[in-house]
């Protein structure tokens, strides 16, 4: 199942996201004791679609709290959500544990996910959360 859903992630963030999913669904039901990081695509497919609360309850069933990656998706969801207090909490932890995104959070979302209109709306959605991008 790890094997997978490794493939299925990278063929979903790859924008084959019908494809992907249903591999991780494969993965899921072959391993219903699977890690927290097969929820990534599901909620990142949820937020590109603009479906913020969705995107949250997946990215809830992530529960990775000293990997950055959870951190950083809980903060551009409740920042689109308005949850400033959230929002905030999350860009923290993000922060803290992944330094580099204050000044290249692009760049750093880019290494995930292909889609150049997607990194903008993560980022966009990470501004909202309150971080301050700085150029230094």
């Amino acid at each position: 199942s790890d094997m997978l859903s490794g493939l299925a992630l990278h063929i979903a963030y790859d924008g084959q996201w019908e494809r992907g999913l249903k591999m991780l669904d494969k993965a899921r039901n072959l391993n219903p004791l699977h890690p927290g990081w097969f929820w990534f695509p599901y909620s990142l497919n949820a937020y590109r679609q603009q479906h913020y609360d969705e995107a949250l309850r997946y990215a809830k069933q992530i529960n990775m709290p000293g990997f950055y990656w959870d951190h950083v998706f809980l903060a551009m969801i409740y920042g689109q959500l308005g949850n400033a207090q959230e929002a905030k909490k999350h860009t923290n932890q993000m922060l803290m544990l992944c330094p580099a995104l204050a000044y290249d959070a692009e760049n750093i979302i880019a290494t995930i996910v292909l889609d150049p209109g997607l990194v903008k709306h993560c980022v966009e959605g990470l501004v909202k959360a309150g971080l301050k991008i700085s150029t230094n």
